[in-house]
């Protein structure tokens, strides 16, 4: 027999909590053996189902193997808008088809919704922002499948992007041996360097800035881990910020003659694998110059091996009658900010 009323003990002691007989008592039931019997398992017959959270480095080792993979390593300090691209890449999938590709599944959902809790209206924040990585969680991937649009056959691919947090980002920077417990750089097709553009956007930061961006790419290429046939993406994030600072004419050209000089040092570091820029503005803030995940295409291209060395801008697939008033406005500003070279809207 066992009893519904919480700290009833009847199958213990013989006793009801509510002085009840057994026969008479409305909270007692009968066990059906029978029925224990069919709910009995084999394990081996038991399927282990994905939690849905970010992949630990041996887990991703199932992804690579299953497919044609693309592994992305991404670098950067804390708050230099990492966790930012890859959340608002996932973000642009739930709205429409993104960059000429088809979302075509994740392994790890719940930890993509984790990350982007803290920028929506749920999280009760009066501005968005977005959940930083801790150090005890090591290394961590997130993963998307997607199906290049506008095919016949749609051909898919898996795409491994890395969450680092901040703080092991630093020690990646000062210790090459630290560099060497990252098994899945040896793994890496692309190693993207995240410079904080709000940062280099204010005069007493820049130096610092470029430092840390150089001294990671020097640690991680001392270490010898990193395959030759791993290509270089630095981003340059909060780009609406830049621009926002490059209004004042003087400020304008010292900036621009300082992004110029970083990409100098870092093409220079990175010799001889092939290095790329690129300005993004994964969430801009609302009276900024520019969409929603601006520059996240391309870069998202060059991730997915159709972006060619010189970073050419390829037309994207946007909802051509777009059913919310997000894609309206998006719609809106790139052609007011005459960025249709890099966004091409026609229906899909």
């Amino acid at each position: 027999m066992i009893c519904s009323q919480p700290g009833c003990s009847i199958e213990t002691s013989g006793y009801c909590l509510e002085g009840f007989e057994p026969d008479a008592c409305p909270y007692l039931s009968q066990v059906d053996h029978g029925q224990e019997e069919i709910l009995t398992y084999d394990s081996q017959e038991l399927i282990d189902l994905p939690s849905g959270e970010a992949l630990t480095e041996d887990q991703t080792t199932q992804v690579l193997n299953s497919d044609a993979t693309s592994a992305v390593l991404v670098a950067g300090p804390t708050g230099s808008g990492k966790t930012t691209i890859l959340t608002s890449l996932y973000e642009a999938f739930l709205e429409a088809p993104f960059a000429n590709y088809l979302f075509a599944g994740s392994q790890t959902l719940v930890g993509f919704e984790r990350r982007c809790h803290e920028g929506r209206r749920e999280s009760g924040r009066v501005a968005p922002d977005t959940t930083h990585t801790s150090m005890r969680e090591g290394v961590r991937f997130l993963h998307l499948k997607l199906a290049r649009h506008g095919r016949e056959s749609l051909s898919r691919k898996h795409l491994l992007l890395s969450d680092i947090s901040g703080e092991l980002f630093k020690r990646l920077r000062d210790s090459s041996d630290a560099v060497k417990s990252i098994q899945s750089i040896r793994r890496a097709n692309y190693l993207c360097i995240v410079i904080d553009g709000k940062k280099i956007s204010a005069a007493e930061d820049r130096q610092l800035t470029q430092n840390d961006s150089r001294s990671i790419l020097r640690s991680i290429i001392d270490s010898g881990m990193l395959p030759t046939f791993t290509a270089v993406d630095v981003v340059f994030t909060k780009w609406d910020v830049v621009m926002d600072v490059m209004r004042d004419q003087n400020t304008a050209q010292e900036l621009t003659a300082f992004i110029d000089g970083t990409k100098s040092i870092l093409t220079r570091t990175a010799a001889p694998l092939k290095i790329r820029f690129h300005e993004v503005a994964a969430r801009p803030e609302q009276s900024s110059r520019v969409p929603f995940a601006h520059g996240l295409p391309t870069l998202l291209r060059s991730w997915m091996g159709e972006l060619d060395a010189e970073n050419r801008p390829i037309a994207t697939f946007f909802p051509g009658s777009p059913r919310r008033e997000f894609w309206r406005c998006t719609e809106a500003k790139i052609m007011s900010r005459g960025l249709e070279g890099q966004y091409d809207i026609r229906p899909i």
